[in-house]
């Protein structure tokens, strides 16, 4: 069924698809929180290797990043889901416009904020921004979010006269009916539940794997290695799981005790031409600042900045340090490399994988052994070392 099967996609494997663009991304990871005590959702988004693909279908790199910032944008992997609030305050307001994309338009703009934290700069040399998005009144946002996608449901599978799954088709219109919901949270982890007939599921799943990975190969091109790279690491790196039960099948993203962190390679190419367009607009150097709360010479601590210490990825504090660490800032230089190694010791007891690096006495393979090691977070689980 057409719905089902689109719903699906997007759950597992839709933010991988990729649609050329002028400015692309080597990679890209996105953090997650679920504040139930203030009824907030907050998410981290790390723009990595941003650069030009050479392209100018959708306008220069240099007036899109500018652009993007000021309409407080928000897009998963390159430009596949980009959220253009600048177009979805016009979907909102235009009388012309099907019910469900108004409201969508609405639903977005009116719930959703977000805001620049800073750039980066990995040991690898390749720029990167940091975003914040925070979705308050989460209960509200859900609610209207479910009462939008049994609206579209509704219209979208009315109008599917040669359903392949017709049994399922009919529970989902008639779950979207009695007002089902769709997407829930359960603590950290989001929750997509729906209606199946069991047989013409069962039929199924087979179908919807095949169509995901040609989809996504077919989107990269040829290089079938490469596709499942990106495939491989993004449904690897954050718990992904889906219950079958029978009548009904929930897709889980995410555990309920820990804050997620989604992971997704890219591609491997990267150029600088968009460098100092990022820092102007970023404005913040991410890793400077993280640098001196974590060694105690910053200022108060600002909510994005804890964030990222508190729950976003790991890595962050460490790409951080190994910058200073590798710098001629003496006193600031030793606290740096003392601040890595009780980092090191700490991850042994709590993690163990990857391997944090042995202390080293010459501290130029020191720190390329923390720079492997940061390459190997930010790629977890999936990462080919350097020999």
């Amino acid at each position: 069924m057409r719905m089902l099967r689109l719903t699906s996609l997007m759950l597992l494997g839709a933010a991988l698809f990729l649609v050329p663009a002028c400015v692309e991304l080597t990679g890209q990871r996105i953090s997650w929180f679920h504040d139930e005590a203030n009824d907030e959702l907050r998410i981290l988004i790390f723009y990595d290797g941003i650069h030009d693909s050479g392209s100018d279908k959708h306008g220069k790199g240099s007036e899109q990043i500018p652009q993007f910032v000021k309409n407080g944008d928000v897009m998963i992997v390159d430009w596949w889901w980009h959220f253009d609030m600048e177009e979805l305050r016009e979907a909102a307001d235009d009388p012309d416009a099907e019910a469900v994309e108004r409201e969508e338009g609405r639903l977005i703009t009116t719930s959703i904020r977000s805001e620049p934290i800073g750039y980066y700069r990995e040991p690898d040399g390749r720029i990167g921004a940091a975003q914040l998005v925070s979705i308050p009144n989460l209960n509200d946002f859900l609610r209207r979010l479910n009462t939008t996608i049994s609206v579209g449901i509704t219209a979208a599978e009315a109008d599917d006269k040669d359903a392949e799954m017709p049994r399922t088709s009919q529970r989902m219109r008639a779950v979207a009916e009695d007002g089902h919901q769709w997407v829930t949270l359960d603590g950290h982890a989001i929750l997509f539940k729906i209606p199946v007939h069991p047989d013409e599921w069962a039929r199924s799943k087979g179908k919807f794997l095949r169509d995901l990975f040609e989809a996504v190969a077919e989107a990269l091109g040829d290089d079938e290695d490469y596709a499942d790279r990106i495939i491989m690491q993004g449904l690897s790196s954050v718990p992904v799981s889906y219950v079958d039960q029978g009548d009904w099948v929930t897709f889980v993203l995410g555990q309920r005790d820990a804050p997620g962190t989604l992971r997704l390679a890219v591609r491997d190419e990267y150029e600088a031409s968009l460098e100092q367009v990022v820092i102007g607009e970023a404005k913040v150097d991410l890793d400077k600042s993280l640098a001196e709360i974590v060694l105690g010479t910053g200022s108060t601590l600002s909510s994005p900045l804890s964030d990222i210490l508190r729950w976003g990825p790991p890595e962050e504090q460490i790409r951080a340090l190994i910058a200073v660490a590798g710098s001629d800032e003496g006193e600031q230089k030793e606290a740096a490399i003392v601040r890595l190694e009780s980092w090191a010791e700490g991850w042994r007891v709590d993690h163990g994988v990857p391997k944090a690096p042995p202390k080293m006495e010459d501290l130029t393979s020191y720190l390329l052994a923390w720079t492997e090691f940061y390459h190997a977070l930010k790629e977890y689980p999936i990462h080919e070392e350097v020999e």
